[in-house]
């Protein structure tokens, strides 16, 4: 092995270290625009959270933040409880979260809660195939 050629070994390698740097301060930007991002109001349920992927999964609202079922819009309380909507990651009542819809992602293939919004705008793909009888 020759002289030229470790140089060039090490010239490459310098180079590769300096691209996974690049990349590395890009992700952080990335994940940091990413967590100022606020979610859209107003847009189709689980437009801002996910893409309608199977791989994708909703960003859950916490429920500290919602007081009122996001459906009905009545308050929650000892006998009206909080569900979070697998598809879009709202809080419903269970009155407006009482679908449940098979949801093709990492959450294996029971049926997930939906809310009453979601229902009817599942995206065909991130719906698993029904079973044969």
């Amino acid at each position: 092995i020759n002289a030229e050629y470790m140089g060039e070994r090490q010239a490459g390698w310098e180079n590769l270290e300096e691209k996974l740097k690049a990349t590395e301060a890009r992700m952080a930007q990335l994940r940091a625009k990413l967590a100022e991002e606020p979610t859209s109001q107003g847009a189709a349920p689980g437009a801002a959270e996910t893409d309608g992927s199977p791989a994708s999964s909703p960003r859950w609202k916490l429920d500290k933040d919602v007081k009122d079922c996001e459906g009905c819009h009545k308050p929650f309380g000892m006998m009206r409880r909080r569900h979070h909507c697998r598809i879009c990651g709202g809080i419903f009542c269970n009155y407006c979260s009482s679908s449940r819809v098979p949801i093709s992602d990492t959450r294996g293939t029971d049926p997930q809660r939906a809310c009453n919004k979601c229902v009817g705008w599942t995206p065909k793909e991130s719906l698993l195939p029904s079973s044969p009888r």
